[in-house]
């Protein structure tokens, strides 16, 4: 008897124990149900911070005046655009980049893409790894891995420093540079680099009928022969 004694005692054990964590399990589903709907606005706040990353950003500071902006954008840094757009659900950044050093890489097109998956979590929204990619045949081709860190806003003004850490191709982009967001000089600024990457494709344009008005002459010479 005290054999099924212990059997007994033992089976109510194990049956408490289940009805414990059959218990748990199902607070912890009642409060993911509750609070599921809270997650991705979590997620956003903490780790992706979309608003943060979201707006127009460029190189120029000639009409900025806020002090120690000078520190993260210099006057003579390279006129570079960037436009982001982020995914707030998905974490992820996408967007557009030029500069002259772009457009000289790719003189035909000169559109270049820069975006960015979902951050490490440990960096908090503060980095994000940038592709600068270009499209060719309808596939995204690699150019550049930029890494993209938050700088604490300077007089309301909120600033990015790029710094290269991976090159495909020689892409004349700088070691490190910082763009500010929403500068008064913007549209100047993609106006500028508009007529810049337009020259560009001229020139290209005209030394390729050079080249091959220089074919042509060759042949012409040596049917003459």
């Amino acid at each position: 008897m005290k054999i099924w004694g212990i059997k007994i005692k033992a089976f109510k054990f194990i049956c408490k124990v289940v009805a414990g964590v059959a218990a748990v399990i199902t607070a912890l589903s009642v409060s993911l149900y509750f609070f599921s709907d809270q997650i991705p606005t979590a997620l956003d706040k903490y780790f992706y911070r979309s608003s943060v990353w979201d707006g127009n950003w460029s190189s120029n500071t000639e009409y900025t005046i806020a002090p120690g902006l000078s520190d993260y954008v210099s006057p003579d840094s390279p006129k570079i655009i960037i436009r982001l757009k982020p995914d707030a659900e998905r974490g992820t950044v996408q967007g557009d980049i030029i500069s002259e050093g772009l457009c000289e890489l790719q003189p035909i097109t000169w559109i270049f893409y820069f975006d960015s998956k979902k951050p490490n979590f440990l960096s908090f929204g503060r980095t994000r790894d940038f592709q600068v990619s270009y499209l060719r045949s309808g596939i995204k081709v690699p150019i550049a891995l930029v890494r993209a860190e938050i700088q604490e806003p300077v007089e309301d003004i909120q600033v990015l420093v790029l710094s290269l850490i991976g090159s495909h191709v020689d892409t004349a982009f700088p070691q490190v540079v910082g763009v500010a967001k929403n500068l008064n000089a913007f549209d100047e600024d993609v106006e500028y680099l508009n007529e810049r990457c337009t020259d560009i494709t001229v020139r290209f344009h005209k030394s390729l009928a050079d080249h091959w008005n220089k074919d042509k002459s060759k042949e012409r010479q040596k049917d003459d022969r």
